[in-house]
């Protein structure tokens, strides 16, 4: 499970596919100026929001890689 040390990697993850922090902190149901605050280390998240942060993470990363594995060439590129 992620850790909130593990912001970079995460937002890394998120750009290879296209997936914009704004879409991760929607689904998550924080303010980006949360996540702002957490990557500069100035606040921590608690446990439940958190959780609520991997669990979108993953939610995320699940539907864009089922997209873009179960599409031919010519559909992705539409």
């Amino acid at each position: 499970m992620p850790h909130p040390n593990d912001i970079p990697e995460m937002e890394k993850a998120l750009a290879k596919r296209s997936i914009t922090i704004a879409s991760l902190c929607r689904r998550s149901d924080i303010a980006a100026t949360t996540w702002t605050r957490w990557k500069s280390g100035k606040v921590s998240p608690t446990v439940r929001v958190w959780d609520a942060v991997v669990s979108a993470f993953h939610e995320l990363i699940k539907e864009h890689d089922q997209d873009h594995s179960t599409k031919t060439p010519e559909e992705a590129a539409q």
